[in-house]
């Protein structure tokens, strides 16, 4: 019982992960959000962790914390992946 509860959070996990690549994706595909050198960056790091099976903590943050500084400059006019990648 314990094995398939843990096959369970894995499979959660993983779809988790996948959604937050597939949002990156769709995020980096909106011209300004490519444009922006450091939201980029950031938003490439967060991919390549996941497409390595692990998106720590600090690397969300800074992806998200790159989002916030975006939004600020540049209002709400972009890609609702941004808006979905910060609530997860």
């Amino acid at each position: 019982m314990f094995v398939e509860l843990e096959e369970k959070n894995k499979l959660a996990s993983d779809q988790g992960l996948l959604n937050i690549l597939r949002l990156i994706e769709v995020a980096l595909s909106d011209p300004q959000v490519a444009a922006d050198y450091q939201l980029a960056t950031h938003l490439n790091r967060g991919a390549a962790a996941v497409k390595s099976g692990y998106l720590d903590s600090q690397c969300r943050n800074d992806y998200q914390q790159a989002i916030n500084y975006f939004l600020m400059v540049n209002g709400f006019k972009v890609s609702p992946a941004l808006i979905q990648l910060m609530s997860l």
